[in-house]
């Protein structure tokens, strides 16, 4: 992870692979480490679809922490708000990641001057992410853009 520079632009602050989807069990360890790194976090903002237990508060060290979950949070982050004011943007890279690739995403997430997007970091395409992934969304699209080509429609004749 590297220091937040006021006003700076930047899509993430460092990586973070978490054990689990359970929030509640590793968020105490990257508490610890930005803590370890001089900033106090007081709020965490996470995606609700990426976890499977969160709590709305959860206590670190004797200070309480709350958390808080949104669908709109951008995917594979999280961002913490810091007591002086900060935002830390971690990335989180799926447990499904190989150990060593997960090492190289978040050593280049932490790169001082790094730019790379979340996407661009995960490698991911358009076709990885939702809603190209969810069977559903998928379905309405392909009805919606006309479905298959098929008997139902009336002939048409063209001379």
């Amino acid at each position: 992870m590297r220091p937040v520079v006021a006003g700076a632009l930047r899509p993430v602050d460092g990586g973070w692979r978490p054990g689990s989807s359970d929030l509640e069990a590793v968020l105490p360890h990257l508490l610890w480490e930005v803590a370890q790194r001089g900033s106090q976090v007081e709020r965490v903002i996470y995606r609700l679809d990426e976890w499977s237990h969160a709590p709305k508060q959860i206590r670190v060290g004797g200070d309480r922490v709350h958390l808080d979950g949104y669908h709109r949070q951008p995917r594979h982050t999280v961002s913490l708000l810091c007591s002086d004011g900060s935002r830390i943007v971690m990335l989180v890279v799926p447990t499904s990641v190989s150990g060593p690739a997960a090492r190289a995403i978040m050593t280049n997430a932490g790169r001082a001057g790094n730019a790379e997007t979340v996407q661009q970091l995960l490698g991911l395409t358009l076709t990885d992410m939702a809603p190209f992934t969810d069977p559903a969304v998928a379905q309405q699209r392909w009805d919606t853009d006309g479905g298959p080509q098929d008997a139902r429609r009336p002939a048409t004749d063209l001379m």
